[in-house]
């Protein structure tokens, strides 16, 4: 924090010098402001080798779990990255020039493969979330088109207020048993009229409200 101060304070109408007049009251304002980009942190793991002087057998040492590779990013990077491209959804190469300008590191195309990986650390979350689902007593269920790939495809969700895991496939039954969360679920299906339903049995189905109160064409 930093003062500001006149060298000499004078006030109206007397013009009397206010320098180490009693201070009545103090006004904050503040200014906040960015700063530039700090530069990258490198660090660097050397790998000794050596060499017994007995039976002349060499020994190399080991970089930590992480470090796979001879140059690679760490978490940190791959944090950022993933939030950039999944969390706001921005494209690859806008998501590129951002993270050079806001973190100080040219990632180049790396941004490109980061869904993947940030999809493939869901495991453990996407397991709890189906367990969670299985024992709710009534679900939601349904598909909805979307592009993907070059071709149709469809969105699948079987959630409740707050759980929502979605996979993506065709409209097989196969396809709706992908997710994990409906072969087997004893509870309350609320779903449209849809025949991939059928096979779920061992739940009771009702029709959802807002499909039965949709115009279904010319009467």
């Amino acid at each position: 924090m930093s003062g500001w101060n006149a060298s000499r304070w004078r006030a109206g109408p007397c013009g009397a010098d206010l320098s180490d007049a009693a201070v009545t009251g103090v006004m904050r304002r503040q200014v906040f402001e960015t700063a530039p980009a700090p530069p990258p942190v490198v660090t660097e793991y050397q790998v000794v080798a050596r060499q017994c002087p007995g039976c002349e057998t060499v020994t190399e040492g080991m970089t930590p779990a992480q470090v796979t590779s001879l140059v690679q990013y760490g978490p940190g990077v791959h944090a950022r990255a993933a939030l950039a491209v999944c969390a706001h959804h921005l494209p690859v190469a806008r998501a590129t020039k951002l993270m050079a300008a806001f973190t100080g590191v040219n990632v180049s195309g790396f941004v490109a493969g980061v869904r993947g990986k940030a999809a493939a650390q869901l495991g453990p979350f996407t397991d709890r979330v189906r367990a969670l689902l299985r024992a709710a007593g009534v679900l939601y269920a349904d598909e909805t088109p979307a592009r993907a790939a070059g071709g149709l495809r469809y969105v699948h969700v079987a959630c409740t207020e707050f759980l929502t895991p979605m996979h993506t496939g065709g409209r097989s039954t196969e396809d709706i048993d992908a997710g994990g969360v409906l072969p087997g679920y004893q509870g309350t299906i609320v779903r449209d009229g849809y025949a991939g339903y059928h096979h779920l049995s061992d739940a009771v189905h009702a029709w959802c409200g807002a499909h039965g109160l949709r115009p279904q064409g010319p009467v």
